[in-house]
């Protein structure tokens, strides 16, 4: 299933509102490699 940059962002954001505390650090992880262009389109 292929997910669209404006899906990524809703579920995203999402997210974020969802924590009851501030956010100061993010750490963005996949799957398999970060180099995968197959993980996480370029535009997302």
């Amino acid at each position: 299933m292929e997910v669209t940059p404006k899906e990524l962002e809703i579920s995203f954001d999402s997210a974020l509102n969802e924590s009851k505390e501030e956010i100061r650090v993010l750490l963005l992880n996949s799957f398999g490699s970060i180099l995968d262009y197959n993980e996480i389109s370029e535009e997302c």
